[in-house]
């Protein structure tokens, strides 16, 4: 792609929009703008870039040459454009930058000068950097990911702001197209309609502050008290008698607003179900757990009972109906309710040698331990 330095005159277009304004089309690199290119300035106008270069002449007189307009002058031109910022320099690897303002500042300099995109590209482009090397190490790269997070987070929020100003600007003009791809082949070159990334959203906002405002009401009501539901296809609503007085654009551009409503709510009212399933779950677990607390504390369960010899225990009681209408796992509930025993299990032979508050183990869950581990040698299972 050639840069706009390395165009041709007859690489533009100039053309109108609708309120009038001249804007000018790259026919090769499909850009517009409404700032005058450098190659379609005179030489008496401020360009971009400065074009002048010095030179002498086979006498050894000083004379200037415009690269862009072709023409050579012997007075140095008034309009030389310079640059506003400098290249940072001139801080030696001996020295140390430990204020965290300055280092912040300097950090985002660096960042601008070099093109910094990421953590990664910056910890390669800056590892040689004197400037960088000299902050303190301990905090520079911390300092260089918040830079590029605020960077990041400042680049947002302008594209969103230059996004909803190139669809206000659309919006303001007339276009006399019947449709989306109408439209869209009308303002195909226009400055602000290219640099719009969503153009159908640009489209429906346009229709919806030109057009559709009162249509659109109108229709949504229709789609109510017919009962448009998201099993509803659009032949169904296209073939209703009340809406064959509107036209077909604006029919179909309002069940698929209509439409996207039904499916965000749809998707809002799964999230609240399954929200209250998981607070419904976690009421009824508390429950169970306490009333197999209760059965161990009786005896009618025990440590490495195993769950389908509990079951019979627990299955008729409340809790335990009440859990089942959750999508928890009772018997991943049972088990931690094991491990835990085991965990009081594991303190109690800890603490074996130890002073131990009476209330502290049940003893009976470890006879009952021993018991079971005696059973299970003498059936093979270990």
């Amino acid at each position: 792609m050639k840069s706009v330095k390395e165009a041709t005159k007859s690489d533009y277009e100039v053309l109108c929009d609708s309120q009038g304004r001249e804007y000018y089309y790259n026919k090769k690199t499909r850009v517009s703008s409404f700032a005058k290119p450098d190659v379609l300035k005179g030489s008496d106008e401020q360009f971009e870039q400065n074009p002048w270069i010095e030179c002498r002449s086979s006498k050894g007189k000083m004379f200037y040459h415009n690269t862009v307009t072709k023409e050579s002058r012997w007075i140095k031109p008034k309009n030389i454009n310079t640059l506003n910022k400098t290249e940072l320099c001139g801080i030696g690897t001996s020295m140390k930058i430990t204020d965290a303002e300055v280092s912040q500042y300097l950090i985002n300099r660096l960042i601008e000068q070099y093109n910094i995109s990421g953590m990664k590209d910056g910890l390669y482009k800056l590892s040689t950097e004197s400037i960088f090397r000299a902050i303190d190490i301990r905090n520079r790269n911390e300092i260089l990911r918040k830079c590029l997070t605020d960077k990041e987070a400042r680049e947002m929020d302008e594209r969103h702001r230059m996004q909803k100003y190139y669809v206000d600007e659309i919006c303001k003009m007339k276009v006399e197209a019947p449709d989306f791809f109408g439209f869209n082949n009308v303002l195909s070159k226009h400055p602000y309609y290219i640099g719009i990334e969503n153009k159908f959203a640009c489209y429906e906002e346009y229709i919806q502050n030109n057009e559709g405002g009162v249509t659109r009401s109108e229709l949504e009501l229709i789609f109510h008290n017919y009962g448009v539901e998201l099993s509803t296809s659009v032949i169904e609503v296209l073939g209703l008698n009340e809406v064959q007085k509107f036209d077909r654009k604006d029919v179909l551009l309002a069940f698929i607003k209509y439409f996207k409503a039904l499916q965000r709510k749809f998707m809002i009212n799964i999230q609240n179900v399954k929200s209250e399933m998981i607070c419904n779950a976690n009421r009824w677990k508390a429950p169970f757990v306490s009333m197999l607390e209760d059965m161990y504390r009786k005896g009618r369960i025990h440590y490495k009972m195993k769950f389908k010899n509990a079951f019979h225990v627990f299955k008729d009681s409340k809790p335990f109906q009440e859990l089942l209408a959750g999508d928890e796992d009772i018997k991943e509930i049972y088990f931690k309710f094991m491990n835990d025993l085991e965990h009081r299990l594991g303190r109690y032979i800890q603490g074996r040698d130890r002073e131990v508050v009476p209330d502290a183990t049940d003893r009976r869950a470890i006879d009952m331990y021993f018991q079971s581990i005696q059973e299970e040698k003498e059936e093979g299972e270990i």
